[in-house]
């Protein structure tokens, strides 16, 4: 039996999502806060409140992508 002290550690792949996901996020509110429209502000205040950024659910996910069409990042 290995002993906990001896494990090493190994990337999470919800910590790789989480990762990109929030990648993403800071990217375009780079572009938001440029143009400043509220309504979107608002949106990536939204995102930036998620425990788990890895966990989006499938309208949050839309809706991040819409935005990223928005402001040309994707």
């Amino acid at each position: 039996m290995m002993k906990p002290e001896h494990l090493e550690p190994i990337e999470n792949a919800s910590e790789a999502d989480a990762a990109v996901i929030s990648q993403r996020i800071r990217q375009l509110a780079n572009k938001v806060y440029q143009d400043f429209d509220p309504t979107h502000a608002a949106a990536l205040e939204a995102f930036a409140r998620l425990s788990n950024p890895a966990s989006l659910t499938s309208k949050q996910k839309r809706l991040l992508a819409f935005l990223e069409t928005e402001y040309g990042i994707k």
